[in-house]
């Protein structure tokens, strides 16, 4: 619901603002959810961590595109998606023992000093920046976009642009198969094949590590090849990782498991960091805002 209207706010506001609420948002929603004691509270909880999630992600971007030179803008995706992969590896592992070994109620009470911590370096390193004049909010696309996922208030324009158009439609079916992998996977080694979460968790971060060293690598990849061989081909060893993951049955050795899940997340990973770069090829500074809603919206 309201990432169509993150880059106009962005804009409007001021993006430090914005980051910053977004992040206190999330913590708020974290905590509310630790607190729950029935699902409907713990569903509505659920939904204020998504209204802090849904700014927090396309507002960062606009922030490192408005901080960067173009010819850094790869790079620097890279250095973003390292830390961010951490993320992945981590929160598997150590989701699966606190679930297992804990109570779940600490998965939500890790948020709250991260938090404060990003909220502190949000204040001291990123600055304010906004454009003079954003124009109006289309209030009138907003709800609808948020109540039925019409797309009125987004800026289609952009579609024009070729290079926003491959990242954005043409990479939205590779997402759709690669986003559903972190719900299934576990759900197939936990109910599957029996494993505990902590278990299930030690196999899952493996993708995160595939992840991880390929980003390292994209750059080369990128320079060696271009843009259209890379995505093409590593589109196709990216559909054969994932699937491959359907080939697990009860016996299967867990160190072919995890060798699975790591390549599962070596291809991919080199795919997302093309599409991302790729989108914000050929867009001006000042449409970066509206860009991004219309991205972070199809995605």
């Amino acid at each position: 619901m309201f990432i169509p209207i993150c880059g106009w706010v962005a804009d409007r506001f001021g993006t430090r603002t914005v980051f910053r609420l977004a992040i206190g948002i999330f913590v708020v929603g974290s905590l509310l959810c630790a607190a729950s004691t029935s699902l409907g509270p713990f569903t509505i909880a659920r939904f204020i961590q998504g209204v802090g999630s849904a700014m927090m992600v396309p507002v960062g971007r606009i922030i490192i595109f408005r901080s960067v030179r173009r010819s850094d803008f790869i790079r620097t995706m890279n250095y973003l998606s390292l830390p961010a992969m951490l993320g992945p590896a981590v929160g598997p592992l150590l989701g699966g023992f606190i679930t297992t070994y804990l109570h779940w109620r600490l998965i939500f009470f890790i948020n709250i000093p991260i938090g404060i911590v990003r909220i502190y370096l949000t204040n001291r390193y990123i600055a304010d920046t906004r454009e003079e004049h954003p124009g109006r909010l289309d209030w009138f696309g907003f709800f609808l976009s948020a109540s039925a996922g019409v797309l009125l208030m987004l800026d289609l324009r952009f579609f024009r642009v070729p290079t926003f158009q491959a990242s954005v439609l043409g990479g939205s079916m590779f997402r759709i198969g690669l986003g559903a992998v972190p719900f299934l996977l576990p759900l197939a080694l936990q109910e599957g094949l029996g494993m505990t979460a902590f278990k299930s968790g030690a196999i899952t971060c493996a993708s995160a590590f595939g992840g991880m060293f390929m980003r390292s690598l994209a750059s080369r990849v990128l320079r060696r090849f271009g843009f259209r061989q890379t995505l093409f081909y590593n589109a196709v060893l990216s559909g054969i990782a994932i699937a491959a993951c359907g080939a697990f049955f009860p016996g299967t050795p867990t160190w072919i498991i995890w060798a699975v899940v790591l390549l599962g997340g070596f291809f991919p990973a080199l795919q997302f960091t093309n599409l991302n770069s790729l989108a914000y090829a050929e867009i001006e500074t000042h449409d970066v805002g509206r860009a991004t809603s219309l991205a972070s919206f199809v995605q």
